[in-house]
């Protein structure tokens, strides 16, 4: 078999998607109708956009379990390992998960949320305003949809490492994300900083800030990169152990 496929990988997609219909369906139902509820409720469509917004965050963490449940569940990894898929060919249905199919999940349930809302909300507006807002703001906006991407691929990881107890992994995650960014930050505290008391400047201001700035762009957008090689190297090392 080759290592990869197009062909394979867009039956692969097909395959996984129709066997956990039942998942996507209610995630869709679940992603139009809470907040249309809220709008409902709350007569503002306000309440609707924060809980579109709160689904797009939470398809980081739901497209990460969504792709590695077959690999974990007790009654389905035996049949998922024996499929005729190429890790090459499962790692890339993953990221386009991530990185595509569930982005525009939030996307396009968030703008029928916020059209069906439409004769409950009070005060005028206009429709076309508000959806290119939240288009604008959130799923269009770069910096943002690279922090989904950065969860969605950190959260992709910490499934295909952690064995039995998710939780206990997402746990060891979150604190280990806090400690380091304690340590960063007593680092660039100790380092960064000359002693005031000596009237010495900060050393901020001696730096060109537009190539800090672009060094800062540049890291933060390899990071989820990163995340996804690792991803793909756990899932060679670790496929056949669970």
């Amino acid at each position: 078999m080759r290592s990869f496929s197009l062909s394979r990988l867009a039956q692969y997609t097909r395959y996984y998607y129709v066997s956990n219909s039942r998942f996507v369906f209610t995630t869709l139902l679940m992603m139009v109708g809470i907040p249309l509820l809220f709008g409902v409720l709350s007569r503002d469509y306000h309440a609707v956009r924060d809980s579109v917004v709160a689904f797009y965050v939470f398809t980081a963490f739901g497209s990460a379990l969504f792709a590695t449940t077959a690999l974990r569940e007790r009654g389905r990894k035996t049949m998922e390992v024996t499929i005729p898929v190429s890790n090459e060919e499962r790692i890339v249905f993953m990221v386009l998960n991530s990185a595509l199919f569930f982005p525009l999940m939030s996307m396009v349930t968030g703008v029928l949320a916020l059209t069906l809302g439409t004769p409950f909300y009070y005060g005028d507006y206009s429709l076309a305003q508000i959806i290119g807002s939240l288009l604008r703001d959130y799923y269009f906006d770069y910096p943002f949809y690279l922090s989904i991407m950065l969860m969605s691929s950190c959260c992709l990881l910490i499934n295909l490492l952690a064995r039995r107890r998710l939780f206990v992994a997402y746990l060891l995650a979150f604190i280990g994300f806090i400690v380091f960014c304690v340590m960063l930050g007593n680092i660039l505290e100790n380092t960064l900083f000359y002693d005031p008391e000596f009237n010495k400047q900060y050393f901020f201001l001696y730096v060109d800030s537009d190539k800090i700035e672009l060094c800062a762009k540049v890291i933060y957008s390899l990071m989820p990169i990163l995340f996804y090689i690792l991803s793909y190297v756990a899932l060679r090392k670790r496929q056949m152990k669970w």
